[in-house]
């Protein structure tokens, strides 16, 4: 099922609560993504489908209430909206962030996008799911985000307040700058990886 039917079809059964919605949501959701059962990836499958669901209710469904997405930061590193890396390179990216994480008490999520929707722009996005997540809640030492816009090939890095004193506006441009040639190229992986590890350097 596409996301514009399962968004008409949600938006139909949606009453004015919300607690209604977001558990009618859930089990469609979950429903979508468990009906290939040999689907090695339906955990990052399942992020994606949620997540561009309750876009496209924002944009079309008047009824509903759910106001900012959060399920990403809960279940994983990688949120990727744009297909932009298969399922080993995906592992991949993930067991590089986990090292990061258990090395320096930091959490750092990779989201890449297709569409930005409601935010005007990679910086107002950034800025708002660090805060919508809580990224950089439960580490230590504070959070980061990597956003990577294939289609107006522009990237943004967004730090919490506590990682902001180790990894200023000026260190993650640095890291954009050192990532941009990767993406022209279209490596994605070997430019993000090159970013977590330059991340990793200087925090």
């Amino acid at each position: 099922m596409s996301t514009e039917s399962i968004t008409e079809r949600l938006c139909s059964q949606f009453d004015n609560d919300f607690e209604n919605q977001s558990k009618l949501q859930t089990e469609m959701i979950q429903k979508e993504s468990q009906k290939n059962p040999f689907n090695e990836n339906i955990l990052s499958d399942l992020n994606v489908l949620n997540y561009k669901t309750t876009r496209e209710l924002w944009k079309n469904c008047k009824k509903y209430k759910l106001k900012h997405y959060a399920l990403g930061s809960i279940f994983t590193r990688v949120l990727d909206i744009d297909n932009t890396l298969n399922y080993k390179e995906e592992n991949e990216i993930e067991l590089k962030i986990k090292n990061l994480e258990t090395k320096k008490k930091v959490q750092l999520m990779i989201v890449t996008i297709d569409d930005l929707y409601p935010y005007k722009d990679l910086t107002e996005y950034s800025i708002e799911q660090v805060n919508s997540w809580g990224i950089g809640k439960y580490p230590v030492n504070g959070g980061i985000i990597i956003v990577l816009d294939k289609k107006d090939r522009n990237i943004r890095l967004s730090t919490d307040y506590k990682l902001k004193k180790e990894l200023t506006n000026k260190e993650c441009e640095e890291v954009i700058e050192i990532l941009k040639p990767f993406l022209k190229e279209k490596k994605y992986l070997e430019g993000l990886k090159m970013a977590i590890e330059e991340i990793d350097a200087r925090i």
